[in-house]
């Protein structure tokens, strides 16, 4: 392949190009998105019943899904959230699981949950990264006459989610929406011996459109129907609904009847402006930046078109993903001038600098290929493949460059040294190139998020990686055969590597005759560097310094959403005063629902800030903002967060969950208030929230023994009645042009709210007799818990703990040793979540997947080199590298996080690459007949230009991924110090231990083995 491609230039010149224009192809098309889209492994079943207690739902409703899906393949966990009004299930999966049949699965089997005849149908989630909103849109108008909520909703959104690339567009606040309330009087009820009941019978009787059949007249076919429906408020006022003294009652005589809106439960605004609220959220695989430019020029027009409404963007996501990918593909840039300049140092040689950098552009842009072909983005993943290959894919064509030199100081053509030097090295090369590509073999095969987050780095660098290789071994032997022309003089890169292979065939002599002192000391720096590693703090993923920071604040239980609204103002006037010139705040109040997700109630708040420019970090104002917003009277708790990056958004959740199973709700409570007592001690914690809260007073109607049944009735006769009193009855539809309102019946705000009401009421048994409910029904305060939490089929209470200033890892070590160090009952059993759990599992899995590279690259180099003892003794090489990352942590005072251990896992396959170089050519030398000390002086020497050049390439290209600072940089950071400081030590290191071992092997142990 080496001698045909020099011999025919313009063909491989023609592929070389047809490969470049295909990656510009690739490049062009390809959307970009902060992350690989991520297809996590959950389901959520969403169930409402209406004005059920938290008890009540894990009864009737949470027990009964989870028992139906107990049936359903490939679930690993199941936990549920049962609070009133709602009963939420969330499923998760084996990684691997088709979600889509998984899906059919989870419906079928919901198919058999027997359900109370009131609560809604269960309705099914499936969670994917690209359901967070990439925009937040708020609407306002001052313009009292404008129906905002209607032409956001018809209108506005419908627009905005036909644009190509937008998913959908839900909508938040702007108003209760509109009904008919016929809010009824007990005390007329009673006056006039009628029940609520009756009244909501005769007004489902009366409120129809009665299909009656047909009737034939000659040829003609007549329907017959008998229209009854409401026309206007006073046919629903005009009703009747009984008579008294031979007089009818009219609605009208026992109830208010109005076309008002829903009770009041939220509050939403922009800015201290009341706001209907948007969020665009894109299709996966959609390009977000697209996305958002063309929302951003279509809300230009709908301003046009609706002069009376102001539109704006208050949050945007798309700014920090593409701040995020510039400021890498800076990094990228400077990597590879970077690498550009190390090659012209080490060589001296511009037009050997310029061939070099050839191997850059078409080793990389086959990435863009590949990325195109298989579906993916230019994310942070993707870039970093790029900046990680910068620096690697070079290292090939410098050994095969360095060599063509040689064989052209010794008196070659052009021609024959550009084929002769490529194949000396031929095998070197493959040899190094396999063992690189092997590493990522076993990051292919791991399971978790390990596989879904890094599947793209693990192919795109190996394939950069083989087109280097052949790159190296055909475009660059060509090049050199017609372009590379070397001098007779000396040039100071010549000047200064013959005095440094001098001195480093002189350390070599004195290492080969102090091979004991040598390992020795080497033996002392690897244990130093294991020491090191207990004072590297273990990280997740970095806080993203995305200039986004959303707050969840609570009451009180009990406290009104007004309330809530109140104190939520003092919060917003506090950020204002402590963040000057933040962009934007948006409120989300009460039971309504969060716009950003999490928590709901009346004495629930969601806060989101757009910070804007600043001179701290998102996550140290959060921090401020916190212990500040802690200081004002009435709040219960306040969490701010960052949120918009990586580790804010996967799997939601705290960072640390303690997570307290049994079913004695008491016993429980009690073990989850010690605990929390014990954590508060420990460095690191900023925040401990008990899952399960107190509730708000209830009032229990409890049957008194056989009193109920005296009189023909059951719960569900009583309490189907009551129900209707106190919570309301949907009787049918008002409809006005076109547009159908709901009727809504119960009872007035006096009365619903009167003692007297519950104590005095009365309802009708089978028989429509009228009796109170105070005859066989006893009233109880009591308080129960506002949400129930269940694990795998058992109550549960978790702990959920924020963290700030120090890594998690460490964080939730001390947590477990608190945990650990306490006695319990026996019927109590704690487990983990939050992120610290997938942070354990992924973390085990690139452990393995590290473990499991090493033995593979050892077999790779055991097939090349036919030899296990030459392998073995270049497998020394990577324990070194771990002596590197541990230092490079050390000195940098940063966590590691899972790219820092991606980090380490690329080391594995790299740092071998040296001594395979040293070793192969020693062994060149020996079968030429060279004696076994001269053969490692000579054979170590010569490579130790391309040694300190392919190690210095790969560190200085990885080196601004290491020094990035900027929008995102966190997240790569830890990635750069693992190989730079991997590589730095281990490269240096082995420069005198390799050639040592090799001698005590090949002088000792070979010689016993011969005998």
């Amino acid at each position: 392949m080496i001698e045909g491609a020099v011999k025919r230039p313009v063909l491989t010149t023609v592929v070389f190009l047809v490969l470049i224009i295909f990656g510009i192809i690739g490049f062009v098309n390809l959307p970009i998105a902060l992350y690989p889209d991520i297809d996590l492994p959950f389901l959520i079943v969403f169930t409402v019943y209406p004005g059920a207690s938290a008890l009540d739902i894990e009864e009737e409703v949470t027990k009964e899904v989870e028992d139906a899906l107990g049936t359903v393949t490939g679930l690993k966990k199941v936990t549920s959230n049962s609070s009133e009004d709602f009963s939420v299930v969330y499923l998760e999966f084996e990684y691997g699981v088709d979600l889509d049949v998984a899906s059919n699965d989870v419906r079928d089997a919901l198919s058999f949950a027997e359900l109370p005849d009131n609560a809604d149908d269960p309705i099914l989630f499936k969670i994917s990264s690209s359901m967070a909103p990439i925009l937040i849109i708020t609407a306002a108008t001052e313009n009292p006459g404008i129906d905002i909520k209607k032409i956001v909703e018809e209108k506005i959104s419908i627009s905005l989610s036909r644009i190509e690339g937008v998913g959908s567009a839900p909508i938040w606040g702007g108003g209760e929406d509109r009904q008919v309330n016929i809010n009824v009087s007990a005390t007329k009820l009673e006056q006039l011996g009628l029940s609520l009941n009756q009244i909501v019978q005769t007004l489902q009787a009366t409120n129809l459109d009665f299909p009656l059949g047909a009737i034939e007249r000659g040829n003609t076919r007549y329907s017959l129907r008998l229209p009854a429906k409401f026309k206007k408020i006073d046919d629903i006022r005009n009703v009747v609904v009984g008579e008294r003294d031979d007089k009818p009652i009219h609605l009208e005589d026992i109830a208010e009847v109005e076309l008002g809106t829903e009770d009041i439960e939220g509050y939403y605004r922009t800015n201290e402006k009341e706001a209907v609220i948007l969020g665009i959220q894109r299709k996966s695989g959609a390009n977000i930046v697209e996305v958002a430019d063309k929302v951003k020029e279509r809300i230009k027009t709908l301003e046009q078109k609706y002069p009376g409404i102001d539109i704006n963007v208050v949050i945007d996501l798309s700014d920090f993903v593409r701040s995020s990918i510039d400021n890498l593909v800076r990094t990228i840039s400077i990597a590879i001038l970077l690498v550009l300049i190390i090659s012209f140092l080490f060589l001296g040689n511009i037009r050997a600098s310029l061939i070099i950098a050839t191997v850059i552009p078409t080793s990389l842009i086959i990435s863009f290929v590949y990325l195109y072909l298989s579906g993916g983005t230019l994310n942070i993943v993707s870039l970093s493949a790029i900046a990680i290959a910068v620096g690697m894919v070079v290292d090939n064509a410098i050994v095969v460059l360095e060599n063509i030199f040689r064989h052209r100081e010794a008196g070659e053509s052009r021609r024959e040294a550009s084929i002769f030097g490529a194949q000396e090295v031929g095998q070197a090369i493959l040899a190094s190139t396999i063992t690189t590509v092997a590493i990522f073999l076993p990051l292919l095969l791991t399971r978790g998020f390990v596989s879904i987050m890094f599947k793209e780095l693990a192919i795109t660098i190996p394939l950069m990686l083989i087109i280097s290789l052949i790159t190296a071994t055909t475009l660059s032997p060509m090049l050199s055969s017609r372009f590379l022309k070397i001098s007779r003089d000396e040039n100071f890169s010549d000047r200064f590597f013959r005095k440094l292979e001098k001195g480093y065939s002189g350390m070599i002599g004195w290492s080969i005759g102090n091979k004991g002192k040598l390992v020795g000391i080497f033996i002392g720096i690897f244990f130093i560097g294991l020491f090191l590693f207990r004072f590297v703090p273990m990280d997740f993923f970095p806080k993203s310094d995305t200039g986004q920071i959303e707050a969840e604040m609570e009451l009180p239980t009990g406290m009104k959403a007004e309330r809530t609204n109140e104190i939520t103002k003092e919060v917003e006037e506090l950020i204002r005063h402590e963040v000057p010139g933040v962009n934007s705040i948006t409120t989300s109040v009460g039971a309504s629902g969060s716009v950003f997700g999490g928590s709901a109630g009346p004495n629930i708040s969601s806060i989101y800030i757009d910070i804007g420019e600043r001179e701290r970090t998102t996550a140290e104002i959060a921090a401020m903002l916190e212990e500040k917003a802690r200081e004002i009277p009435g709040i219960k708790r306040i969490e701010f967060s960052v949120t918009g990056g990586l580790g804010e958004m996967h799997f939601g959740g705290s960072d640390i969950e303690v997570q307290i199973l049994g079913d004695e709700l008491k016993k429980t409570d009690s073990l989850a208030i010690f605990l929390k007592e014990k954590f508060l001690s420990i460095p690191g914690i900023k925040s401990i929230e008990i899952s399960r809260k107190q509730g708000g007073r209830e009032l229990w109607l409890v049957p008194r023994d056989e009193a109920m049944y005296s009189y023909g009735l059951s719960p569900y006769w009583v309490g189907s009645q009551l129900r209707t009193a106190f919570y309301g009855t949907e009787i049918g539809k008002y409809s006005i042009s076109g547009i159908e309102y709901p009727i809504m019946v119960r009872l007035d705000d006096d009365s619903r709210n009167s003692m007297n009401t519950i104590e005095n009421f009365q309802i009708t048994n089978p028989d429509g007799d009228l009796v109170y409910i105070s005859n066989f029904l006893k009233l109880e305060e009591r308080r129960g818990p506002i949400a129930i939490e269940r694990k795998n089929n058992e109550r549960m209470v978790s702990l959920n703990i924020s963290t700030f200033g120090r890594a998690l890892g460490d964080v939730g070590r001390d947590v477990r040793r608190v945990v650990n160090s306490t006695i319990l009952p026996s019927d109590i059993i704690i487990e983990y979540g939050g992120t610290i759990e997938e942070q354990g599992e992924s973390q085990r899995s690139l452990m393995i997947a590290i473990a499991f590279g090493i033995l593979l690259v050892f077999l790779v180099m055991a097939a090349q080199f036919e030899s296990f003892l030459d392998p073995f003794i270049i497998m020394f090489s990577i324990p070194f590298a771990f002596v590197g990352v541990s230092l490079g942590y050390f000195v940098s005072f940063q966590s590691m996080t899972l790219m820092g251990m991606v980090g380490i896992a690329l080391l594995v396959g790299i740092v071998v690459n040296n001594a395979i170089v040293m070793i192969d050519y020693i062994n060149i030398l020996r079968k030429r007949g060279m004696e076994l000390y001269d053969a490692i002086i000579t054979g170590a020497s010569r490579r130790l230009r391309p040694i300190l050049m392919t190690t210095g390439t790969t560190v200085f290209g990885l080196l601004p991924l290491a020094l990035s600072r900027g929008s995102g940089s966190g997240l790569w950071r830890s990635l750069g110090i693992s190989a730079v400081g991997g590589m730095v030590v281990a490269s240096f290191i082995t420069l005198l231990l390799i050639p040592t071992l090799y001698a005590i092997v090949e002088g000792k142990i070979k010689r016993r083995m011969v005998k």
